[in-house]
């Protein structure tokens, strides 16, 4: 899969807003962000493993019901970032998934 913003209208807008949501999350978070891209989670719940949801960039997060923008990592903590409207893009840090929790990650094409 091509790599992607959701509402961008080219490739060169998507890059623009991507690069502004890591520069948001680094400043916010003091994370350590990966350069790999990913479109998609496969995740399972702490309290309930048995049951699996999925994220992925350009559909609604089951965690807030938003639009998930982008997905990143933090290599350093070792957790997924899930970017949406509300949390990860211009205000409050990005919804934090555990490496632990992370059954699959998808990464877009080079």
């Amino acid at each position: 899969m091509r790599f992607f913003i959701p509402f961008a209208e080219d490739a060169t807008e998507a890059e623009s807003i991507y690069s502004d949501i890591r520069r948001f999350v680094i400043q916010s978070s003091g994370c350590e962000l990966s350069e790999r891209r990913f479109h998609r989670l496969l995740i399972h719940e702490k309290y309930s493993p048995e049951e699996q949801q999925e994220i992925r960039v350009g559909m609604n997060c089951f965690h807030n019901d938003e639009l998930v923008i982008a997905i990143l990592w933090d290599h350093k903590r070792q957790v997924y970032l899930v970017c949406t409207p509300s949390r990860g893009i211009s205000k409050e840090r990005p919804i934090v998934f555990k490496k632990k929790m992370v059954l699959e990650a998808d990464e877009f094409d080079q």
